[in-house]
């Protein structure tokens, strides 16, 4: 064995050497790394002790939670206001054009239908004359006017609620 060892003796010490090279680069790398998380760990702990980082999370989690609350109770208050606009919007609307005395031309008359979602709302009729216009205002309660409707009111308010009935919005 020793004479094996004496015979390859110069290829031994090139892998030794190789190794050394080697273990001094990851030496080196493991340095270098070392230093970076230093850096970051001295950036992070600041003017910091361990009880004051404790703390700072405590903190964050405290504004988590109140976020949180907050955002629940706008989600809620959202839901609540634009429900209530939705059920008392007059959004489903119609106007119909008429003439309403014969020899009277282009249907300056009309009938305008406004509802909300429960079908409750106001019905004008504008009555336009050669010498006057008057203006009448109908309650519409659940889609039904319970004053007596001239034909062109009738038309109108079935022409309402079959539109927005078709368009799917009851």
């Amino acid at each position: 064995m020793q004479s094996f060892i004496l015979d390859n003796i110069s290829l031994i010490v090139v892998i030794l050497f190789v190794l050394m090279v080697l273990i001094v680069a990851l030496l080196f790398l493991n340095i270098t790394q070392t230093n970076n998380l230093r850096e970051k760990y001295e950036f992070f702990m600041k003017g910091k002790t361990g009880q004051s980082i404790e703390a700072a999370l405590g903190q964050c989690m405290d504004e988590v939670a109140r976020v949180e609350r907050d955002y629940q109770q706008l989600k809620r208050y959202t839901k609540d206001v634009i429900e209530t606009k939705a059920d008392h919007g007059l959004y489903k609307h119609y106007m119909k054009r008429y003439d309403a005395f014969e020899g009277m031309g282009g249907e300056l008359s009309f009938v305008l239908v406004l509802l909300d979602e429960n079908n409750d709302g106001y019905l004008l009729n504008s009555v336009q004359g050669r010498d006057s216009a008057h203006m009448y205002s109908k309650n519409i309660e659940n889609g039904v006017c319970r004053q007596r409707l001239a034909p062109e009111e009738e038309q109108a308010l079935k022409e309402t609620l079959d539109y927005w009935k078709e368009k799917g919005k009851e």
